[in-house]
């Protein structure tokens, strides 16, 4: 790498550093930065199998477990949103919270202290009573638990972003993406390992059982993974690049405020790009489950569609590591744009015309379906959200900007489903589905062609 004056050089190709800064030599081995990366996408298991969990009992156990006796839909609808809609909404308060924190002392202890709150709000989870137990109360300690849990895995993210891209980009390594985008298949891991868990149980248990407490032992199997997730970090060094931020003095009284001043514009536009590949997998699964037991499909079974995931997880975990692979070839960007491409696409077939034939078959294959581009999506723009920002406040930029796609996402969770769902019938709602499948996969092309491509280019401190 080369200087002429202010202008930097890079040999891999690609725009130079929005700072002009050079890095060093490599100051960190491969092995720890594979540790470090093993050891933060843990978290990102214990995220997607909450999430999944979530999505599961919101979609199937939940509105019969917390709710009064009455119309299916309501019940299904307000689940839903409590399930998923509530943690996404508290979302970008822990980004900004860890963000801050993380900017300031380190990715390391922020990380950890993630995973401590998102344990307790997820042990509160598993001892939730029933509406004929506790009446509203029920539901009222799911709401807590689940906020609380969202705003851990708000700043969880950012955390373990910010953490993986600097420690690969210690080591001078051409193929920071791939380590970055081992998000992608860690999050399908958690994925399947919650449908594989569901499968596992519901086939062992009777219905009642596993309705009335063979779910929690699944929620307690998570609060385990979390503690020994959190143990294994003590092992690892922070990130030397943060280091360095440090020693020049250059942290962030503020971060927030600098990232709000400096890049109002990213956090505008990019978080339409997460949302454009994972509302097909939201929308999809929490509908699948209602749509064919309100139309009361003979083979519908809860067993059927923790199969079904489980299947599609396996697909999840290979789109994400061909992907990953792949973003440092052909780039963040248009690693993005196919992943759009193919929630677009898929989404619209899947909902559309697999789910209503209504057949074993098509629902399976409606499944893979979904889960496909949002793994392929994860496989790029985990990368490109934490090189799109300078060292000094990455966390709190890159958490930020993933957690208000959160926040959107709940929007349409909490507001536009259920109102849909409400008034049309959850059959009938599909039409408003697939238009939410394309608004979404079309304002992330935007937001993708609008971006500029950052593989390759060295991190600016």
């Amino acid at each position: 790498m080369t200087t002429a004056g202010n202008t930097v050089f890079s040999p891999m190709g690609g725009p130079p550093p929005l700072g002009g800064d050079v890095p060093g030599p490599p100051t960190l081995t491969l092995k720890m930065a594979r540790k470090i990366t093993a050891i933060s996408t843990s978290g990102t298991i214990v995220e997607y199998f909450d999430l999944s969990l979530a999505s599961f009992m919101g979609a199937t156990v939940w509105p019969a477990l917390f709710f009064p006796k009455g119309s299916f839909a309501a019940a299904f609808a307000a689940s839903v949103g409590v399930a998923v809609g509530v943690t996404y909404a508290a979302r970008p308060i822990g980004a900004m919270l860890f963000g801050h924190f993380g900017d300031r002392l380190g990715r390391k202890n922020s990380l950890i202290s993630t995973l401590i709150l998102g344990a307790f709000g997820t042990l509160m989870l598993a001892f939730a009573p029933s509406y004929a137990g506790a009446g509203m109360w029920g539901i009222g300690m799911v709401l807590v638990a689940r906020f609380i849990f969202g705003i851990a895995m708000g700043g969880q993210m950012g955390s373990a972003v910010s953490w993986i891209t600097e420690a690969a980009e210690a080591t001078g390594t051409k193929r920071r993406g791939l380590f970055t985008g081992m998000m992608a298949p860690a999050a399908s891991i958690g994925v399947t390992l919650c449908a594989g868990l569901f499968l596992l149980f519901s086939q062992v248990l009777s219905k009642a059982a596993f309705a009335s407490w063979g779910w929690r032992v699944v929620v307690l199997v998570g609060v385990l993974v979390i503690v020994i997730a959190g143990a294994a970090m003590v092992s690892v060094v922070d990130s030397p690049i943060f280091t360095n931020v440090k020693q020049k003095k250059e942290i962030r009284t503020f971060p927030l405020g600098d990232v709000i001043k400096e890049q109002w514009r990213k956090l505008l536009i990019l978080p339409f790009i997460s949302v454009g590949v994972t509302m097909v997998t939201l929308l999809s699964s929490l509908f699948v489950a209602g749509y064919l037991e309100s139309q009361h499909v003979a083979w519908f079974s809860y067993t059927a569609i923790y199969f079904m995931s489980f299947i599609g997880g396996f697909f999840m975990i290979a789109g994400g590591l061909i992907s990953a692979t792949y973003s440092d070839r052909l780039g963040r960007k248009k690693t993005v744009i196919i992943g759009l491409i193919m929630a677009l696409v898929m989404g619209i077939i899947g909902v559309q015309f697999l789910v209503e034939t209504k057949t074993w078959a098509g629902s399976l294959i409606a499944i893979i379906f979904f889960s496909i581009p949002v793994a392929v999506g994860e496989g790029g723009f985990y990368a490109l959200f934490a090189e799109a920002f300078p060292t000094r406040y990455r966390q709190t930029a890159s958490g930020l900007t993933y957690q208000l796609s959160n926040f959107w996402e709940a929007i349409i969770l909490i507001c536009i489903v259920p109102t849909a769902y409400v008034a049309f019938g959850i059959g009938g709602s599909v039409w408003v589905l697939v238009g939410l499948v394309v608004l979404c996969a079309g304002l992330g092309i935007g937001a993708a062609i609008w971006t500029r491509e950052t593989a390759g280019v060295p991190l600016e401190l």
